[in-house]
């Protein structure tokens, strides 16, 4: 029979997994949602509408509008990033810890 207290930590492991796992799933699902808004800032006309003035000073306005919302959204993504990976290491953590208890017990 194995040992209530190493069952209890098996369990407990599971639990801090399942949690550092859905951190990094709301980091990722975070970063991503980062990125598809700055992608959609950085969309350029093709060459038709470049040699159009009018849309020229569109594309102008467009770009100043842009600009500073650009570099917001590129300070929220390094954020996400350095989330992410700070859940990303703390998933791993977890999931060797559950890892270890599992081959502890497996052993005995």
């Amino acid at each position: 029979m194995s040992d209530p207290r190493l069952v209890r930590l098996r369990q407990i492991a599971d639990l801090v997994l399942e949690q550092r796992s859905e951190r990094l799933a709301g980091a990722g699902a975070a970063r991503a949602a980062v990125r598809a808004r700055l992608a959609a800032l950085d969309q350029w006309p093709d060459e038709t509408e470049r040699a159009d003035t009018g849309l020229q000073i569109s594309w102008y306005r467009f770009e100043t509008w842009a600009t500073p919302r650009r570099l917001e959204l590129q300070r929220q993504a390094a954020l996400c990033e350095a989330e992410w990976l700070n859940a990303l290491g703390e998933a791993r953590r977890a999931f060797a810890r559950v890892q270890l208890l599992r081959q502890l017990k497996e052993r005995k």
